[in-house]
């Protein structure tokens, strides 16, 4: 916890919206991304993957609430936007 606070503040800042702390990984102090350029697909698939059991009812709602805020305080990227997007459609369709 110590080094994303010292290391990736946007992580800090966006400590309340999971789309805008995986993007921080990527946003660190020195510009340095926390890992490789997947990674961020990878942890975006994930979280829609648990969200029905992570978020409960009305999961699907709660994501694009997150979303929404991620976008409104600028921390996603957008290809991060469009990612999520594609994973959101994916999810409606099924």
């Amino acid at each position: 916890a110590g080094k994303i606070r010292e290391l990736y503040p946007v992580c800090v800042a966006s400590a309340d919206n999971f789309w805008g702390y995986f993007a921080g990984l990527y946003r660190g102090r020195w510009g340095a991304w926390a890992t490789d350029p997947g990674y961020f697909d990878k942890l975006a698939e994930m979280a829609v993957r648990l969200a029905p059991e992570l978020l409960g009812k009305g999961w699907r709602g709660r994501i694009y609430l997150a979303f929404e805020l991620a976008e409104q305080r600028d921390t996603l990227t957008p290809e991060q936007g469009k990612t999520i997007l594609k994973l959101m459609k994916k999810v409606n369709e099924e």
